[in-house]
């Protein structure tokens, strides 16, 4: 504490701040040298706004930083403003995703950059907490250290989901300069995703959805039999070839003979709408067997099974207006 008064008190100097204002007045006019050489000075004597500006300087002006300052200017200041008492958000943000990234073909920290991030967040950043959720979701775990620091309820600590829930609703509850923020967004996301994934896995919807599109086939081919020359799609006449002759009127080429409708005729008929349908149940059956597979992969699965019945809802309602 006597060392944090001590600082403290040094930090007043007029002269300090006179340096800092110099600085930030040629910040202003754009001299960069002048303002390198005086925030340089001031963050040298432990100022922690002034750590902060020059590595902001040197993040912009790589070259500018290269030909003066022999260290990495960008990792050095961010890193003390850091590990400042009273260092901003902004400083744990950056330096966060320095460990995320791998500055400087550093190897990338994924722990301490949620330590960073929980840091940013502990002072009610949104940014935190959305970067914290963003690690979940890449597959990154949470160390219980970060969670009680951030005073989470233990109960959400036992799924992803509710990890997930609880950042994101923090985060939107943070966002205050925005009425759409990306936290609302992600939050929205998220009880879509969950609410898709529970559908597809959900028997029951597999039973319902085979169920009515089989029904929606049967229609279509009930339709379909109204239709000259294509009631050999519903099963009931053989195809037919169809010619156009010198007036222009459809002429139905040379075809088997017509065999009168008998209960043997009838039951074929039957016989080969069911084989159908069950070939089309085999068909959902494959694609579940498809889905199954793809759950170790289900960003891809999710979005190619939406896709496909996206298609197939298309498709289904072009043939039964066409035929309507």
């Amino acid at each position: 504490m006597a060392v944090l008064m001590a600082k403290y008190v040094a930090e007043q100097n007029g002269y300090l701040g006179y340096t800092i204002r110099t600085a930030l007045n040629a910040y202003k006019d754009m001299s960069w040298h002048k303002a390198l050489l005086y925030y340089l000075l001031t963050a040298e004597t432990g100022i922690e706004m002034s750590q902060t500006n020059i590595a902001y300087i040197c993040e912009e002006n790589p070259e500018l930083a290269s030909s003066h300052l022999s260290s990495d200017c960008v990792w050095r200041y961010y890193n003390l403003s850091a590990n400042q008492i009273n260092s901003p958000s902004f400083a744990y943000l950056k330096m966060g995703d320095l460990y995320y990234y791998g500055y400087h073909n550093r190897s990338r920290n994924i722990d301490l950059a949620g330590v960073m991030y929980a840091e940013a967040a502990s002072q009610s950043d949104s940014q935190g907490f959305y970067n914290l959720a963003s690690l979940i979701e890449e597959g990154h775990s949470l160390s219980p250290v970060i969670l009680d620091h951030l005073k989470i309820n233990r109960t959400a600590w036992s799924s992803n989901y509710s990890l997930l829930l609880e950042l994101y609703k923090r985060c939107n509850f943070y966002s205050t300069k925005e009425s759409v923020s990306p936290c609302l967004l992600a939050l929205f996301r998220l009880h879509l995703t969950v609410a898709w994934n529970s559908m597809l896995r959900d028997t029951m919807v597999h039973i319902t959805a085979t169920i009515l599109l089989s029904l929606l086939i049967v229609i279509v081919l009930q339709h379909l039999q109204a239709i000259p020359g294509l009631q050999w799609l519903a099963g009931t006449e053989s195809p037919a070839r169809y010619v156009m002759d010198r007036s222009g009127q459809m002429d139905q080429g040379p075809s088997t003979p017509v065999i009168p409708a008998n209960t043997s005729t009838e039951r074929n008929i039957f016989i080969i709408r069911l084989a159908r349908l069950f070939r089309f149940a085999a068909i959902i059956e494959a694609i579940r067997g498809m889905e199954e597979r793809l759950h170790l992969h289900w960003n891809v699965g999710e979005w190619l099974f939406t896709v496909f019945g996206i298609s197939i809802c298309v498709a289904c309602i072009v043939i039964t207006l066409h035929v309507i």
